[in-house]
């Protein structure tokens, strides 16, 4: 599981060593995320979300006049043919580091969750669906879980989910016959270093399976949850294949679609929505919340019935991608027509948080720099640096 430290012994905090009564060290809370791996292709499990390591109270000790290089990992690319793709580790310099998320398995790929040797990812992809004893990607001791696997030789199996940050992803479907579910991706972890609530690294969920025309709706992996209506964000969504087209009732501000009922089916990735007032050729980008998704295109739509064409309604079969800035596990692609590819791992983040009554570090790479409470804290979702003089 990832960890939270907290030294049992120390300085005041933003204090560290001295030498003749002049500090020579600083001691500041942080949060590292690694990049989510990317979700699996046909049926592919879901990609496992980025390591994750939380510093609380006086944790890391930096040397002042020292330079350390933030390091901010990068999302895997969903699978697409017989590579799986892991996300890339982030760091402060030699302080502290993690790793990134296991690639999900995919069904022209070896098969195994992730494309590392075992225990060297920050959380294990979902192991992919059809395959006696298929194994799933193992997270690091410390940064996140395993993915889920399947144990049984089944038809149509699904891909597992992918592990994530706070929770083990969910088995392969091993339900024979015309359709399995893809495995739930595992919870997310849940941090207040910036000062509010966050969640990160949810794995994705796994592919699912559907034959055309299969009832009832089959099919979908939730990324770092468990059920509809207990969306958890970060890591995206297996796809379900060959899904009924969805209709439901929606408005758009901006690029945030927000869907209040639905008759039928779901959205997913890349889906072409139609409805009065809705620009032509609007494409679904991801899912942000239980009823909310990003949308290619920005307008302002009133309250209105929202379709997606048969046609469309299974088009590519992909995988949703995970959050970026967040590591969330890309979902696996599905096992309908289309190109079937998994989603992409979300990227990671570095957050530095220091005293604000005391001297604050010189930083480069254009963090985000806010204030909570007593504290000013330095979000990087792009690699700099950061120094105390």
């Amino acid at each position: 599981m990832p960890s939270i430290i907290t030294l049992a012994a120390g300085s005041a905090k933003g204090f560290g060593f001295s030498r003749n009564g002049v500090s020579t060290t600083v001691s500041f809370d942080a949060l590292l995320v690694a990049g989510g791996g990317g979700g699996g292709f046909v049926r592919g499990g879901g990609g496992g979300g980025g390591g994750i390591k939380e510093y609380i109270s006086t944790q890391l000790i930096a040397t002042k006049g020292v330079t350390y290089t933030v390091t901010v990992g990068a999302g895997g690319a969903g699978q697409t043919s017989t590579v799986q793709v892991n996300g890339t580790g982030s760091s402060i310099g030699a302080l502290a580091s993690v790793l990134g998320g296991g690639g999900g398995g995919g069904n022209t790929g070896t098969g195994t969750g992730s494309s590392q040797t075992a225990n060297t990812t920050g959380s294990g992809g979902g192991a992919r669906g059809n395959g006696i004893g298929v194994l799933a990607g193992l997270g690091t001791s410390g940064q996140g879980y395993n993915g889920g696997t399947l144990s049984v030789a089944t038809t149509n199996a699904s891909g597992g989910g992918g592990g994530g940050g706070g929770g083990q992803g969910g088995s392969c479907n091993q339900t024979a016959g015309s359709f399995g579910t893809g495995g739930n991706g595992g919870l997310p972890f849940t941090s207040s270093i910036s000062g509010s609530s966050i969640t990160y690294a949810g794995g994705g969920g796994g592919g699912g399976y559907q034959i055309s025309g299969a009832t009832p709706y089959p099919g979908y992996g939730f990324g770092g949850g468990s059920e509809v209506s207990t969306w958890q964000g970060d890591g995206g969504a297996g796809h379900g294949g060959m899904p009924t087209p969805f209709s439901g009732t929606g408005s758009i501000s901006g690029t945030t679609l927000t869907i209040t009922a639905t008759a039928s089916g779901y959205l997913y990735y890349d889906n072409i929505i139609t409805g009065t007032g809705v620009t032509a050729s609007t494409r679904i980008v991801s899912k942000t919340g239980t009823n909310t998704y990003t949308v290619s295109i920005s307008q302002t739509v009133a309250s209105t019935t929202i379709n997606v064409s048969s046609a469309n309604a299974g088009v590519a079969s992909q995988g949703f991608n995970g959050l970026a800035n967040r590591g969330g596990g890309g979902g696996g692609g599905g096992g309908g027509s289309g190109s079937r590819t998994g989603g992409s791992g979300g990227s990671g983040v570095v957050i530095i948080r220091y005293p604000t009554a005391l001297a604050q570090p010189t930083v480069t790479g254009a963090p985000t720099v806010t204030t909570s409470g007593s504290n000013t804290i330095y979000t990087f979702t792009g690699s700099g640096s950061i120094r105390w003089d």
